[in-house]
């Protein structure tokens, strides 16, 4: 049984299909079969992938996925994505510059949170990636050879602020490594 940090309160063990994931209370734990990365490594994780946006539910994910690093003296992957929204290309054409801006906002935010970590866990080493493409997709390419994905829950508000977002529930769906849904409060 894997080692498990000090806030985690429960976890959901099964495969992709049949599972339903839509209301996130407390933090979320997906452990695949027998050939996931805790057999193979016998509980002592190599990497750790962790996205960022710099949002609330991201600095959440940031936080468990820091401590999860340590806990286990394992180095932290911190990946942010970013691509340009059809909407903003269609309504007003390619602005010059905005390829070069939405890049330098996502290497800002990659390495806030990797001073963030060096504040919480001191210990624990991290790697930057900056990625171009859906966030969904580049986290789920990220995460290969990884024994651990840590998302945010990514709400909405209000009722809606308990459903996953469509990230998280892509990765949930479709990763390669155990994940981890991590809500804006984890208790």
């Amino acid at each position: 049984m894997p080692a498990l940090s000090h806030r985690f309160r429960g976890w959901v063990v099964g495969e992709r299909e049949g599972l339903f994931f839509g209301i996130v209370k407390d933090v979320v734990k997906i452990i695949r079969g027998p050939t996931g990365g805790w057999t193979k490594n016998r509980g002592i994780m190599g990497v750790v992938v962790v996205g960022v946006d710099g949002s609330e539910d991201a600095e959440a994910a940031l936080q468990f996925a820091a401590e999860e690093a340590a806990l286990r003296s394992a180095y932290l992957r911190v990946v942010c994505a970013w691509e340009i929204p059809a909407s903003a290309t269609i309504s007003v054409g390619l602005v010059p510059g905005l390829l070069q801006s939405l890049g330098e906002e996502a290497e800002r935010t990659v390495y806030a949170a990797i001073a963030r970590v060096g504040e919480i866990q001191p210990s624990v080493s991290c790697e930057p990636r900056v990625i171009e493409g859906h966030p969904g997709s580049v986290l789920l390419d990220e995460a290969q050879g990884a024994t651990l994905l840590v998302v945010g829950s990514r709400g909405r508000g209000g009722f809606a602020g308990m459903l996953l977002g469509s990230v998280s529930h892509q990765v949930l769906h479709h990763a390669p490594c155990p994940v981890t849904v991590v809500p804006k409060s984890p208790v």
